[in-house]
């Protein structure tokens, strides 16, 4: 309590640091006073993929971040480890799941927040005031700790809506945007963007891309693509037995370069057939784990 940065902000504009998003959580949570239908223990999925925090989650036993992590944009004496778990995913994440906490209260309908609800309302948050603008005011101390330095600019919007609901919910979204809630410091302006010149888009070019198929089911490779009038075929069937194809089973098809100048394509496959005669599908054989070494 006695460091300099604790007793007074403005000691270096490096004073400060962003909260952590499980931490954010919690406060909105205890602030609003939350309380379970019937009194239940409160239930809540595992996060760690949404906001990448939650108790008992981390990735190693020291922490969810390193206690030296600086972002790229930072002077080289600022560290911030904080930021090491904020990215577009978890940002985008965590005001989804706390919008919809807003919008349509606490549960696991709809993807939400809520775990082992059995309907989508599991209970309720509790801020008795009177109207929207002392709703504001009180979200603003609760909150931010009454430095929410946007809130004379939101409270004439809200009042002019005329639905004090839908009034009510806006303002819990505007201080959940505020910068005040997500820091611990005073959020210095940097001023207004800078406007940037339009670049001159080059002419578009030729492109091809190579699209990858990763099958969740199982695939018998040996009978997708098989050999054909050549010893490999004869080879095929000795191994194969009673499963091989026969080739009047099978989607002819020419190659060059290869063992056998011909191969047959699975005949439940005549569209693959259709794509490789037009030039447009290729097979990439033998990419798999070696039955033997080459060398």
């Amino acid at each position: 309590l006695l460091h300099s940065e604790a007793r007074d902000w403005s000691t270096s504009t490096a004073n400060g640091a962003l909260r952590e998003p499980l931490i954010k959580v919690l406060h909105w949570f205890r602030a609003l006073e939350y309380k379970e239908r019937e009194d239940r223990e409160v239930g809540m999925r595992d996060l760690s993929a949404e906001i990448a925090q939650f108790p008992f989650e981390s990735g190693s036993v020291f922490n969810f971040y390193l206690p030296a992590y600086s972002p790229d944009r930072f002077a080289n004496s600022i560290v911030a480890p904080e930021f090491q778990i904020l990215n577009t995913p978890t940002i985008v994440d965590f005001f989804n799941g706390l919008f919809q906490i807003i919008d349509s209260g606490f549960s696991s309908c709809n993807s939400g927040w809520g775990s082992g609800s059995r309907a989508c309302l599991n209970g309720y948050f509790h801020l008795p005031t009177s109207n929207v603008s002392q709703t504001l005011d009180e979200l603003d101390l609760l909150l931010t700790g009454s430095r929410f330095s946007q809130k004379e600019a939101v409270r004439p919007l809200l009042t002019q809506l005329g639905d004090e609901e839908a009034a009510v919910k806006y303002a819990k979204k505007a201080v959940l945007l505020a910068p005040e809630f997500h820091n611990m410091g005073e959020p210095a302006a940097v001023g207004a963007r800078a406007v940037e010149e339009p670049q001159e888009l080059p002419d578009p070019r030729n492109y091809k891309a190579m699209v990858l198929l990763y099958l969740a089911g199982g695939a018998d490779t040996f009978n997708l693509l098989v050999p054909l009038e050549c010893s490999l075929y004869d080879e095929y069937v000795e191994i194969r037995e009673q499963v091989a194809l026969l080739p009047e089973k099978l989607h002819k098809i020419a190659t060059d370069g290869q063992s056998c100048e011909s191969f047959g394509i699975h005949g439940e496959l005549s569209y693959v057939k259709e794509l490789y005669d037009l030039g447009e599908a290729a097979f990439f054989a033998n990419v798999g784990a070696l039955v033997e070494p080459m060398t």
